[in-house]
Protein backbone atom coordinates (compact mmCIF):
# COMPACT_ATOMS: atom_id res chain seq x y z
CA UNK A 1 0.00 0.00 0.00
CA UNK A 2 2.86 2.37 0.70
CA UNK A 3 4.06 2.00 -2.89
CA UNK A 4 0.57 2.59 -4.30
CA UNK A 5 -0.07 5.61 -2.07
CA UNK A 6 3.22 7.12 -3.21
CA UNK A 7 2.03 6.89 -6.84
CA UNK A 8 4.21 3.99 -7.99
CA UNK A 9 3.20 0.65 -9.50
CA UNK A 10 3.57 -2.29 -7.09
CA UNK A 11 5.11 -5.63 -8.04
CA UNK A 12 2.14 -7.50 -6.54
CA UNK A 13 -1.47 -6.88 -5.59
CA UNK A 14 -1.46 -4.43 -2.66
CA UNK A 15 -2.91 -5.50 0.67
CA UNK A 16 -4.63 -3.01 2.93
CA UNK A 17 -5.08 -4.28 6.47
CA UNK A 18 -8.54 -4.02 7.95
CA UNK A 19 -7.66 -2.18 11.12
CA UNK A 20 -9.84 0.69 12.21
CA UNK A 21 -8.32 4.12 12.64
CA UNK A 22 -9.09 4.35 16.34
CA UNK A 23 -7.23 1.13 17.15
CA UNK A 24 -4.38 1.98 14.77
CA UNK A 25 -3.88 5.31 16.52
CA UNK A 26 -3.65 3.69 19.93
CA UNK A 27 -1.26 1.01 18.60
CA UNK A 28 0.92 3.75 17.07
CA UNK A 29 0.98 5.93 20.16
CA UNK A 30 -1.45 8.61 18.99
CA UNK A 31 -4.89 9.66 20.19
CA UNK A 32 -7.87 9.07 17.91
CA UNK A 33 -8.86 12.72 18.35
CA UNK A 34 -5.59 13.73 16.67
CA UNK A 35 -6.58 11.69 13.59
CA UNK A 36 -9.98 13.38 13.53
CA UNK A 37 -8.27 16.77 13.41
CA UNK A 38 -5.64 15.60 10.89
CA UNK A 39 -7.06 12.81 8.67
CA UNK A 40 -3.69 12.04 7.07
CA UNK A 41 -2.49 10.98 10.51
CA UNK A 42 -5.12 8.22 10.50
CA UNK A 43 -3.69 6.76 7.29
CA UNK A 44 -0.17 7.02 8.71
CA UNK A 45 -1.24 5.18 11.87
CA UNK A 46 -2.87 2.40 9.85
CA UNK A 47 0.34 1.89 7.87
CA UNK A 48 2.43 1.88 11.05
CA UNK A 49 0.09 -0.55 12.80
Amino acid sequence: MRIVLSGNIPDQVPYFPTIYTDHACVASGYRFEEALINPSLGAKCMLEA
